[in-house]
């Protein structure tokens, strides 16, 4: 109506219609304050970004080519009309989000925000997940599914999501290697696929549920103040790390098989909860060299073949330690205060003390 581009201010929404003609977005900076392709039928080729500060509606029946990124970095509206956007989708900004219908996002989906809100139906993403922004936090209602085969990078700085997590993919999802990937307070669940967590640590805090269904992670650190919930067991390849803050911690349900140590990270808080946390590798308990806190979870040693070494550091208080193979090496560490506790054997094991050691081994 202008006749001129759009600038991001602009109070009219650059506008689509069933009379527009084909369109090519060729210059590098292009922005508008709302976006509508309402009754469009014609092709947008996307060769550059477009950033939106409003809201956006696609149509069903136009057609998208190139692999210019969608913007969007204002409180919107954002309605698909089931029409799948084949490229990446930016969300930005600290502001709430609402889907008026469900979307599929045939590239990679980046989020960010300090308070970001994302509401409303699903976002399926079917070439990974960013989570963007130094101490940023997404949540909302909306749930994130992951469909295909991609990169999940989690925020720097400690930012965290909290909607709902959901990895059904016949692809390969990987969490990028040397990062770690902060998780609290929705449900995270893994249906099918396979997941590459090799070098990831989960990092989950408040209260998270976990649906595992088998799954494998690398590193996994409770925080102190999380209760997490775990439907089925846990399988940790690497180190598992309980109260990692002076707050309570309480694991609920099933087990985490840990394969690679287990490390009580608090000072004063305690961990407690029905988990049995299963050593079942070579690897080392340990914790800070001075706490008044300590894990009150069950602890099964079950590790064929390997050799848990009990570090001086390490401080536990136990409701019951059950051991059923491997070899324990232990040194000065604290086994309980307080209320008695007790450690049983299976039959076929026997217990020595040499030099300061406790060895406990097959006969």
């Amino acid at each position: 109506s202008l006749n001129a581009v759009p600038t991001a201010t602009d109070a009219n929404v650059a506008t689509f219609d069933a009379t527009s003609p084909a369109c090519t977005v060729n210059a590098s900076v292009r922005v508008c304050n709302g976006l509508d392709f309402t009754g469009y039928t014609n092709t947008i080729t996307m060769t550059f970004q477009i950033t939106v500060s409003g809201s956006v509606t696609l149509a069903a029946g136009m057609g998208i080519a190139g692999t210019g990124i969608l913007a969007v970095n204002a409180t919107s509206t954002l309605t698909s009309n089931g029409k799948a956007w084949p490229n990446a989708l930016t969300l930005n900004g600290n502001v709430t989000y609402t889907l008026a219908d469900n979307w599929d996002v045939d590239g990679l989906l980046n989020i960010g925000g300090a308070t970001q809100t994302i509401n409303g139906f699903q976002i399926t993403a079917s070439a990974g997940l960013t989570h963007v922004g130094a101490s940023a936090v997404a949540s909302g209602t909306t749930n994130l599914i992951l469909d295909g085969t991609g990169t999940v990078t989690g925020s720097t700085g400690g930012g965290v999501i909290r909607n709902n997590l959901t990895i059904n993919t016949a692809g390969t999802i990987t969490f990028a290697s040397g990062n770690t990937f902060f998780y609290n307070t929705g449900t995270l669940t893994y249906t099918a696929g396979t997941v590459v967590t090799t070098g990831n640590t989960l990092s989950c805090g408040a209260a998270t549920t976990f649906v595992c269904n088998g799954i494998t992670w690398n590193d996994v650190t409770l925080n102190g103040g999380v209760t997490m919930t775990l439907s089925e067991n846990l399988n940790v390849s690497g180190l598992l790390t309980v109260g990692a803050s002076a707050q309570a911690t309480t694991p609920t349900g099933n087990t985490f098989n840990a394969s690679g140590g287990l490390r009580f990270g608090g000072t004063t808080g305690t961990v407690s909860g029905t988990t049995v946390i299963n050593v079942n590798g070579t690897g080392t308990l340990d914790g800070p060299s001075a706490t008044t806190g300590g894990i009150n979870n069950p602890i099964t040693i079950n590790a064929p073949g390997g050799t848990v070494t009990v570090a001086a550091t390490f401080r536990i208080l136990l409701n019951q330690l059950l051991y059923t193979a491997g070899t324990v090496v232990t040194d000065t560490g604290t086994w309980g205060t307080g209320p008695a506790r007790r450690m049983r054997l299976f039959e076929g094991f026997r217990i020595k003390l040499i030099s300061g050691r406790l060895i406990i081994r097959q006969k």
